[in-house]
């Protein structure tokens, strides 16, 4: 029987004693150290502390979504997630090829996720491929439409590439 105040991740780490290979746990745990985190991350970036005390969430959330990927290679939702993690850490851009290849299996599973391949586009941009930024961009518009206001100021590198413009005023109606 599990302690009444029981920890979000001991329960979690419970169903996997029980089942290692439960893909939705694992994803679960990932998420949880990511939310942590992020937490850490907000923190660091007021001032308030370097990036040592967020690293071991991040690796545990690394961790953990790369075995969620590897049990379910079919769920959109763990290669998002993981990209999300890997793009959210922009003081470590060697993670951005992970992140890209992360977003780019999220959307051919689900080409339908807006925020995946907005996601993708801001990868793209910190690589320096324009061309391939300006794509998805223009997807999640089409998919969600409140992604023309961020993508005009989110974006400011891809206003001179071709087709960027046009799609900010496509997705605008004229």
């Amino acid at each position: 029987m599990p302690p009444e105040h029981e920890s979000p991740v001991a329960a979690i780490d419970r169903e996997l004693a029980t089942d290692p290979t439960n893909a939705d746990a694992r994803l679960r745990r990932g998420e949880f150290y990511y939310r942590q985190c992020h937490a850490f991350q907000a923190v660091y970036r007021v001032g308030g502390c370097g990036p040592e005390p967020f690293r071991p969430a991040f690796d545990q959330a690394r961790r953990s979504l790369a075995r969620a990927v590897e049990l379910a290679p079919a769920s959109p939702r763990a290669w998002a997630v993981k990209g999300d993690l890997l793009v959210d850490l922009e003081h470590h851009p060697e993670f951005d090829v992970e992140a890209l290849a992360s977003f780019d299996r999220a959307v051919a599973l689900a080409p339908a996720d807006a925020r995946s391949w907005y996601q993708r586009a801001g990868v793209c941009t910190r690589m320096g491929d324009h061309a391939g930024a300006v794509v998805s961009p223009r997807q999640a518009i089409d998919l969600e439409p409140g992604y023309r206001n961020d993508a005009s100021w989110e974006f400011p590198e891809l206003t001179d590439e071709p087709g960027f413009r046009k799609s900010l005023a496509d997705s605008a109606g004229g």
